[in-house]
């Protein structure tokens, strides 16, 4: 399992799901009206979260979270 944390302005919201992919297509169901306010992405691995990746600024989270959602990037 993998958690994608997204922070929005004055918000965050958490997805936990089997793949990013579909962390990112949840958040994009559910939030996708507020993907401008998207400041930071963290994901990581629920059983070691020692492992996790960051990414800040609008365009490169939500450029990221396009691909992750579109199967662009492999996420395993």
């Amino acid at each position: 399992m993998v958690q994608l944390e997204v922070t929005l302005t004055g918000r965050s919201k958490s997805f936990t799901a089997d793949t990013l992919q579909n962390c990112a297509k949840q958040f994009f169901d559910e939030y996708g009206e507020a993907s401008k306010e998207v400041v930071k992405c963290h994901t990581f691995e629920t059983n070691d979260p020692t492992q996790f990746m960051s990414i800040g600024g609008n365009e490169s989270c939500v450029a990221w979270l396009k691909q992750m959602q579109q199967g662009e990037i492999n996420d395993k």
